[in-house]
């Protein structure tokens, strides 16, 4: 009765795209509760696998994990993200509502390319033939949509490529806050982590916080949440000279040091825009691997 050759032997074969699943699961997945659904579709998705990271950071995010990457207005955090897109070979998802896409376009060349920013904008139409024949793995959006269309855009790129992103950078947080106040960026928050969780990929979350001349402490704007009760994984971003350093200030899979006193640096190149552990520029890109 059971099986491909039974009287269901049709709905077993509408669910082929559930191949790896349990073959029960796989054949009552439309009639399953939805927390069951959820967790059924969860292991085809690999929710858990470890996402890459371009640098050494001692971190290490998984599908399903919300991060939060905190920092004041003009640190790098936008570089900092869209070097990370750019350094993995799997696809991801860029929801720039801080930076428009013709920046972005221009950065991305620079990056990719190892050319300076000024060569990438006298040659505007040269170098999008560049982005074209590249086809980038990572795709961006300038949208403002709250975490319901984000869960939206994510089933449309799982479309698009046939598979999960890796991951999905929002920059910044405030952007998906629908009305301002603790409240508002606490439940953004726990938006982001449904999206995450339901959609099995690393979801990143921008946010803008003030630090602290003499102490160097990051601390919140008034009104604002930092998220870090719900996420996994929280790094704080600051400069010194030209390095931008990265604070692991909390990790569930690893060290951190909330003072801020586990940091990495990363020097930037200004003509290129590339984001290195080490001094030599051609280390851009997934190291370890």
């Amino acid at each position: 009765m059971w099986g491909p050759e039974g009287p269901l032997g049709a709905a077993w074969h509408q669910r082929e795209e559930w191949q790896g699943l349990p073959w029960v699961l796989r054949l009552l997945y439309p009639t399953l509760p939805w927390e069951v659904s959820v967790w059924a579709s969860a292991l085809k998705r690999k929710q858990g696998a470890e996402v890459p990271v371009p640098w050494n950071l001692g971190i290490h995010p998984m599908r399903g994990n919300l991060m939060v990457v905190m920092g004041s207005p003009g640190v790098g955090k936008s570089l900092f993200a869209l070097n990370w897109c750019l350094g993995i070979q799997e696809p991801s998802l860029l929801l720039s509502l801080d930076t428009d896409m013709a920046t972005q376009a221009v950065r991305a060349c620079s990056i990719l390319a190892g050319v300076p920013q000024e060569r990438v904008t006298k040659q505007a139409d040269a170098w999008a033939q560049y982005l074209d024949r590249k086809n980038l793995l990572c795709r961006m959006y300038d949208l403002n949509m709250d975490t319901k269309d984000l869960n939206d855009l994510v089933l449309a790129e799982m479309e698009y490529w046939g598979a999960v992103p890796a991951l999905v950078v929002v920059d910044n947080v405030s952007n998906v806050v629908t009305e301002m106040g603790y409240e508002a960026y606490r439940s953004a928050f726990l938006g982001l982590q449904k999206v995450a969780r339901i959609r099995g990929t690393a979801v990143v979350a921008l946010h803008h916080v003030k630090r602290d001349s003499s102490s160097g402490a990051l601390s919140l704007h008034s009104g604002q949440y930092s998220g870090e009760q719900e996420a996994e994984i929280v790094l704080g971003l600051w400069r010194t000279g030209t390095s931008l350093r990265v604070g692991v200030l909390k990790n569930r899979n690893g060290p951190s040091d909330p003072t801020g006193q586990l940091s990495i640096p990363l020097t930037l190149s200004h003509s290129t825009l590339r984001l290195s552990i080490s001094q030599e520029e051609g280390s851009y890109g997934r190291q370890g691997v």
